[in-house]
């Protein structure tokens, strides 16, 4: 039942008679055998989860760049499946195997850094891009600004290529152009305001024409001409799976480090939730032999009649039963409500 229905462990059932002529000490040491072989797994798969990428760097490299996985909406399309897409939005722009080295302006070396540039996008507005009033004039091919769906489109039966921007001057000249997306976000100055905006001429600050949940990101590659991206910044992170090791032939599977990542990790929680549990003083645990071993050697002299070192033992025994299904139950509840 302890194998099939609630955890993945063993059991061991010692005879005590055994135990009762030896020492509380040794007693102890061996109730806790089992937990100190959990925690030196712990401390084994740290160590490895930790030394892996230089463990892996003759085949695989690191600290490149997020590389992608895989791009589908399956995580996404498990929690929104009747109304989200099943492939991500930039399918047939970025492909599998791709490096990213940035988004948004910020750099990326890892997966972790790629989720945190994704929670900047959001944390702050869009920024807007710097360039000049001749380039406005020049480059704009707008015919007026249409207000729909929560924001101005300058770009009517325009190609794909152009995007409606809100610009602002330095001599308070206003209003909407439609510029090349591509050609106006190159621009190395980002900018909030025309003043943030250095060089000669009249300095504009053109901001992309967005919704407050949207977007537009500039995400560069290693290899392949940067992609515009144009949408909430939530669905690049639920449908773009990238991974921390590239490898360094094709004919090595980019799977193999991640998979090895997720064993590590299940060992370091499972040895560790393992570990944790069994210490608990509560009924039918190792910490419920652990805790008689334990108040023996050590509270003896301080209360040497047997009956009240037991009885002290079986209410904390009570109270850490009733602490642990408290916990379970809780657990189950918050699983089962979300």
């Amino acid at each position: 039942m302890f194998f099939m229905a609630v955890y993945p462990g063993a059991f061991v059932d010692l005879y005590t008679e055994h135990l009762t002529v030896i020492s509380p000490l040794r007693q102890l040491r061996i109730y806790c055998a089992g937990v100190w072989h959990n925690s030196v797994l712990v401390i084994v798969g740290l160590v490895l989860l930790w030394s892996l990428p230089y463990l892996l760097v003759p085949i695989y490299a690191t600290g490149q760049g997020a590389v992608v996985g895989n791009l589908n909406g399956e995580s996404l399309n498990k929690l929104f499946p009747f109304f989200l897409p099943k492939e991500s939005p930039v399918h047939g722009s970025i492909t599998r195997g791709d490096t990213i080295l940035s988004l948004y302006g910020c750099q990326v070396y890892n997966k972790q850094d790629w989720n945190s540039c994704i929670s900047k996008t959001l944390s702050f507005p869009q920024h807007g891009y710097c360039t000049d009033m001749l380039t406005i004039a020049r480059k704009n091919s707008s015919k007026g600004a249409i207000y729909s769906g929560g924001v101005y489109d300058c770009c009517q039966n325009s190609t794909s290529s152009r995007f409606c921007f809100k610009y602002q001057s330095l001599s308070h000249s206003k209003g909407y152009a439609c510029l090349p997306a591509r050609s106006t976000m190159q621009s190395r100055q980002l900018c909030g305001l025309p003043t943030d905006c250095d060089g000669p001429g009249d300095k504009v600050c053109a901001h992309p024409s967005l919704d407050n949940s949207s977007r537009l990101l500039r995400i560069i590659r290693s290899k392949g001409t940067d992609v515009l991206y144009v949408g909430d910044p939530l669905l690049l992170q639920y449908t773009v799976g990238v991974i921390n090791y590239l490898p360094r032939s094709y004919l090595l599977p980019m799977e193999i480090p991640n998979m090895l990542e997720m064993l590590l990790i299940y060992l370091v929680s499972l040895s560790g939730a393992l570990a944790l549990l069994n210490m608990v003083p509560c009924y039918s645990l190792d910490g419920q032999w652990a805790l008689f071993a334990l108040v023996d050697h050590t509270l003896t002299s301080f209360i040497p009649n047997e009956d009240q070192r037991n009885m002290l033992c079986n209410i904390i025994l009570t109270l850490g039963t009733l602490l642990l299904a408290a916990n379970i139950t809780l657990a189950l509840w918050t699983l089962g409500s979300a």
